[in-house]
């Protein structure tokens, strides 16, 4: 067989390979159910899930000042707006990067897996809520 012939796409084989990876997976992280067993909540871990925050936070929150910095006088400088206007209109666009900034990061925290634990949500009352109950 040439080179040229195994570059060829094989449409049946990628397409069967395709869906077993993807059932593979649906089976392996969706469905799977996950035992929960209690950690205790140590200073190392506090300090682990504070520093995610922060760092996260503050690289992201300067990132998103310095591109709204920017944008907002292009936006606003065509309007020939006062500077009051700029400054209230500057505040309210932090506010609400602040925010969403805070909010992404907080998302990030409970996808992060940690060494030694994650952060998940468990809804009250759920037979798998049973923690340190056995």
């Amino acid at each position: 067989m040439c080179c040229v012939d195994r570059l060829k796409p094989q449409p049946k084989a990628a397409i069967g390979e395709l869906v077993g990876l993807l059932c593979g997976f649906v089976n392996r992280y969706l469905k799977k159910e996950f035992k929960l067993e209690q950690v205790e909540v140590s200073w190392t871990r506090i300090a682990k899930i504070y520093w995610l925050v922060l760092w996260r936070g503050m690289l992201f929150g300067v990132l998103g000042t310095l591109i709204a910095g920017f944008l907002l006088p292009v936006v606003l400088s065509p309007f020939d707006v006062s500077e009051v206007v700029f400054v209230w209109s500057a505040r309210v666009v932090g506010a609400l990067i602040g925010v969403i900034v805070g909010m992404v990061v907080f998302r990030m925290l409970f996808d992060k897996m940690f060494t030694d634990f994650e952060v998940v949500l468990v809804r009250p009352g759920s037979q798998n809520n049973q923690i340190g109950a056995q």
